[in-house]
């Protein structure tokens, strides 16, 4: 079995002013749950729905918040012979903002990048594309306005 791991990581916390991680998580928190929005979203635009387990699959996750639960009961509701992965623990430490977006079925990066028998459906790079463009909207002016210095 083939796996693949994608991660996009921006660490700007050591930049942030005391108490402006409150902040900066809530800015992270609205990032990965519009993001698992705009990933299902995507999953329709590309037409890349069979039973509708891919797109039930993608789940986002906070310190004390995670959608990974649901999204592999409805995941496995539309297909029960699908492989569903782990939940993904987020990185980061005390202090640190942090939250993801992930798929939950195995199979999400073949129907991304395609195969040598079906053409990709960049779904998740869309997803990943719009996430990087909203952080930079959202999160850069804030660490303008706060850089410490």
């Amino acid at each position: 079995m083939i796996t693949a791991d994608v991660r996009t990581t921006y660490d700007v916390t050591g930049k942030l002013k005391k108490g402006f991680s409150d902040m900066a998580q809530d800015a992270i928190t609205k990032l990965v749950f519009d993001g698992e929005g705009v990933a299902k979203q995507a999953v329709t635009d590309y037409n890349a729905i069979d039973t509708g387990a891919l797109k039930s699959s993608i789940y986002a996750a906070v310190p004390g918040e995670s959608h990974y639960g649901p999204a592999k009961s409805e995941a496995l509701s539309k297909r029960p012979d699908a492989e569903i992965v782990s939940e993904h623990q987020l990185g980061g430490s005390a202090g640190r903002a942090t939250g993801l977006v992930a798929v939950g079925v195995a199979y999400g990066v073949y129907v991304n990048f395609g195969t040598a028998f079906m053409g990709a459906r960049p779904f998740w790079t869309r997803a990943v594309d719009s996430m990087i463009k909203q952080f930079g909207l959202t999160v850069g002016p804030m660490l303008r306005k706060r850089r410490i210095g």
